[in-house]
């Protein structure tokens, strides 16, 4: 019987010369309906390509919801209902063909994207549902507070919400409302999708991503007459969806056509206080049906659930007792490591009196969170845009506070980067074990101690970043790794470093070439926050132009290589030829990386080991190193150390090198001169590229014993 449905349903989903008649009559009054309100509008809107653009996306928004909504409900009647519905809905062709606005081109790539994720898992599903409604409803606050320009901020622009109702107020009231909205999404719509994210399912999924947008779309300020075009189109999926419900999804679009016919003619149909009355009566009945579903779902699951969990109880409290050791080892070092750093955070080094302090005042100056528009420090955008949401929560008499904020988040990654460092150690080794000694040495390297606590600097966010990378990289996953490398990259321009193994990754095809496009949109994402408040797209592309030409007057900025043998003041010829010679090193270790994996398949075994090489490499013969380039080359040498303990002695001389920089930074005070540095950096160097071509020797010749074994095995049968 499950084979005859299944075949009938595949059948019934074939489209027949009806279909094709429905569907043709369908688009061509579509089409007609939309020319004549482009006509109409030609003497009060820009007419141009962008309205027609967005007038053949509502057909396509209106074939996407069509899938997805037969996805969804079973029925592929349903599906071409809810198509139609949207396509002739007098809100979307007034958006599109009257007001020119692209709304249906965002939903429609929005919702193909949901619709494809389906394939992959219901929590996927859901949360590409959420988290673009929450992204689209704070861009359209970012715009409106763009928009402001330092003026009263508009809390409302003909859209009937919680402003509405309570008339004009201040930018506080603006505040307060962001807060309400961001805590009703958290109880409401994150906690629906964790809490039960295995047995979601899909009609839940839409409607608890439509009680998300309604709830922000009422209470986030700055809310335009389109804001909610989105929340529309899911709320007429759910009138098919759920059938019995029908009058809460139709309620809402009318408001909409009203507020959007008003915004056209010019002329006030309905009041919008009125308007936002309904839609609150709509938004808690919505809440009411919300709440009720999720019990139901609760109560269901909790009678499935209870006999599993009886039986299950007594193997989760053995679970419990047998990691209590481990989680009391990590707990302790990480209340005596971050004890440690508070006795430290009270340091001010010189970047901060000289460099930092300076961009706090002037960011204290220009509205806090509205200095993102002008170029004050020399950081990219998320670390710039940390900074100015500091001098946004802290007053300006309490900036010293800024310095323990800034100090305090680089001891938190501190943590990251540890654990990190002990799940790849884990993921090698299956030793808990070693990964508790990871994490310990790590959580406690004076270099990563001084970094974050002393000086203040925030390496260790970009570094815990590319750890992410190569784990991943290690666990084959590469669309995680490329997504911690993009953020990497978009912190911090030392993140290059590691593009050699990135190289090595897609010439072995760990990672695809497609991937690659995940780079340049994690670096965009990351640049919006400058970007909606009025800075340009090329001064935010330019930062790291401009860092390059940054110290250009010295060879070594207080880095132990070469430089300090010819002096730091040789010629440039001296660095050309520094530079030829890396770019000739890293190509060489690059390939030996690949001919191994081709021969042996032993690349992520020898991941680490590369990485740390390149790195040593790069701050050893590029001109205008600085002292903190090799930071993650610290943390790698301890990983590389506790899988093979030989490498003990490298890793502490590596470290001991490293330290004296930092020391002699913070104090002024040189223990060892810098040539004998450079000398001793240039013995670890050899001995670890002697390290590495050894273990290479040794693959090759284990996969050529194994050869000749089998040869001689085929003879011998």
């Amino acid at each position: 019987m499950m084979l005859k449905r299944k075949a009938g349903s595949e059948k019934s989903k074939q489209l027949n010369w009806m279909d094709v008649v429905f569907l043709t009559a369908v688009v061509i009054l579509a089409v007609l309906c939309r020319m004549i309100f482009i006509q109409n509008a030609v003497n009060t809107f820009q007419n141009n390509i962008l309205t027609y653009i967005a007038c053949a996306f509502d057909i396509l928004l209106g074939a996407v919801t069509c899938f997805l909504t037969a996805e969804i409900s079973g029925s592929m009647k349903k599906g071409a209902a809810a198509g139609v519905a949207v396509i002739f809905s007098p809100a979307v062709i007034l958006t599109s063909s009257a007001l020119g606005q692209i709304e249906s081109v965002i939903a429609a790539v929005i919702l193909f994207a949901a619709y494809q994720s389906i394939k992959r898992s219901r929590v996927l599903f859901a949360s590409v549902l959420e988290i673009s409604v929450i992204l689209l409803i704070f861009f359209e606050m970012g715009a409106a507070y763009y928009r402001a320009s330092g003026a009263v901020l508009l809390l409302t622009n003909h859209f009937p919400d919680f402003y509405t109702l309570l008339g004009t107020w201040h930018d506080r009231a603006a505040g307060v409302s962001c807060l309400i909205a961001a805590v009703v999404w958290i109880s409401l719509g994150m906690k629906q999708m964790w809490k039960k994210r295995e047995g979601i399912s899909l009609d839940q999924a839409v409607f608890g991503a439509a009680v998300t947008g309604m709830f922000l779309t009422f209470l986030a300020p700055g809310m335009n007459y389109h804001s909610g075009f989105l929340v529309d189109i899911l709320m007429i999926i759910c009138i098919f969806i759920r059938p019995e419900k029908w009058y809460l999804g139709l309620g809402w679009n009318l408001t909409s056509v009203l507020v959007t016919t008003s915004v056209v003619t010019g002329k006030v149909i309905v009041p919008e206080t009125a308007l936002s009355v309904i839609r609150f009566i709509i938004l808690t009945m919505t809440i009411a049906e919300f709440i009720i579903v999720q019990k139901k779902t609760a109560q269901e699951k909790t009678l499935q659930e209870k006999t599993a969990n009886n039986k299950n109880y007594k193997n989760k409290v053995t679970c419990i007792m047998k990691n209590l050791p481990d989680m009391t080892f990590y707990l302790f070092i990480i209340l005596t490591g971050m004890a440690a750093r508070v006795v430290l955070f009270k340091l001010e080094s010189y970047d901060y009196t000289h460099d930092f302090k300076a961009w706090l005042d002037v960011m204290y100056q220009n509205g806090g969170i509205r200095s993102l528009r002008m170029e004050i420090t020399d950081y990219t955008t998320p670390y710039t845009t940390f900074l100015s949401l500091l001098t946004t929560v802290i007053p300006q008499k309490y900036e010293y506070y800024c310095l323990y904020a800034m100090k305090l988040l680089s001891g938190l990654f501190d943590i990251a980067a540890g654990l990190l460092s002990a799940e790849i150690i884990y993921h090698m080794t299956r030793s808990r074990k070693k990964a508790k000694v990871t994490f310990a040495v790590v959580f406690f390297l004076p270099t990563v101690l001084i970094n974050s606590a002393a000086w203040g600097q925030c390496d260790i966010i970009y570094v815990t970043f590319l750890l992410a990378f190569i784990l991943y990289i290690l666990k084959e996953k590469p669309f995680l790794a490329m997504i911690f490398l993009g953020i990497a990259l978009s912190i911090k321009l030392q993140a290059v470093f590691v593009l050699p193994v990135l190289l090595a990754a897609l010439l072995v095809k760990k990672v695809r070439w497609s991937h690659l496009l995940l780079l340049p949109g994690v670096y965009f994402l990351t640049m919006l926050p400058a970007l909606i408040m009025g800075r340009t797209f090329w001064s935010l592309f330019d930062i790291y132009f401009t860092q390059a030409g940054e110290f250009a007057e010295s060879l070594s900025m207080h880095a132990p290589n070469l430089y300090y043998l010819t002096g730091v003041s040789a010629p440039d010829v001296i660095g050309k030829i520094g530079f030829l010679t890396a770019f000739l090193l890293i190509g060489t270790i690059t390939y030996l990386t690949i001919r191994n994996e081709l021969l042996t398949g032993n690349f992520c075994n020898n991941l680490i080991m590369e990485t740390i090489l390149i790195i040593a490499v790069c701050c050893y013969f590029l001109p205008h190193m600085h002292e903190r380039y090799g930071f993650l080359a610290d943390i790698l040498i301890v990983i590389a150390a506790v899988i093979r303990p030989e490498r003990w002695p490298y890793a502490a001389a590596w470290n001991f090198i490293a330290v004296i920089p930092y020391l002699w930074y913070m104090t002024g005070y040189l223990a060892i001169d810098m040539s004998i540095l450079a000398v001793a950096q240039f013995v670890v160097l050899t001995g670890l590229s002697y390290e590495m071509i050894r273990s290479y020797q040794k693959n090759e010749k284990e996969l050529i014993t194994l050869n000749s074994e089998g040869r001689m095995c085929g003879k011998d049968s």
